[in-house]
């Protein structure tokens, strides 16, 4: 009786890197028109002088508004590393991944379990089949920062800092021309929420 063990499948990879292509805009799409549908309802708030909770779902908005960038970012990623998918198939059982596509390899292992893309799941599974163990975990601990600045900043969980909420409420004022100024001092906690504090060295890589 034979025993199967899972191999490296180069065109189920290259078809699921296509396929996560194709999801990750529909999801970006999704996701921008929820925000745009939420940044009007905030807006109203605004109007109505609700600020407090505007300030509370404002949060949720610069998160998504992240991810959508983040997302935008990832498709570009795994174009690029269709592109160049023959260096991923010149690479032989042992090699270490080169360094033309070390970055797109592990921003798109890092990224596939943070997403909800099962066909980004799929190609992490294949380059993790192809690279190895090691490489694996070295992209899911982001070691040595082998993962796109950018795309992990905006894929990782954060609160936003007060100033970052503030400017999105004054961006929505205006786009939706409502009188508001953001010149106020920070609001007090509200059914237990508190606002980030105003001071953050948190910053987006470049």
């Amino acid at each position: 009786m034979g025993f199967f063990f899972d191999s490296f499948d180069a065109p189920k990879c290259k078809t699921n890197i296509k396929l996560a292509c194709n999801r990750i805009n529909l999801l970006r799409t999704k996701k921008l028109q929820v925000i745009d549908k939420q940044r009007r309802e905030i807006a109203t708030l605004l109007q109505t002088d609700k600020v407090d909770l505007a300030r509370v779902k404002v949060e949720h908005v610069i998160r998504e508004q992240g991810t959508a960038d983040g997302l935008d970012m990832l498709s570009a990623m795994a174009d690029l590393l269709l592109a160049r998918f023959p260096l991923v198939e010149k690479t032989k059982k042992g090699e270490e991944c080169v360094a033309d596509i070390r970055e797109l390899v592990a921003t798109l292992m890092w990224s596939a379990p943070r997403s909800d893309i099962q066909e980004l799941l799929v190609v992490a599974k294949q380059l993790k089949l192809k690279y190895g163990e090691a490489f694996w975990k070295e992209a899911e601990n982001n070691n040595n920062s082998c993962v796109n600045g950018r795309i992990f900043f905006l894929l990782s969980y954060r609160t936003p800092p007060y100033h970052e909420i503030q400017k999105c409420l004054g961006d929505i004022a205006k786009q939706h021309g409502v009188a508001w100024s953001d010149d106020v001092p920070a609001p007090l906690e509200v059914d237990g929420f508190a606002p980030s504090a105003p001071a953050s060295s948190e910053q987006p890589p470049p």
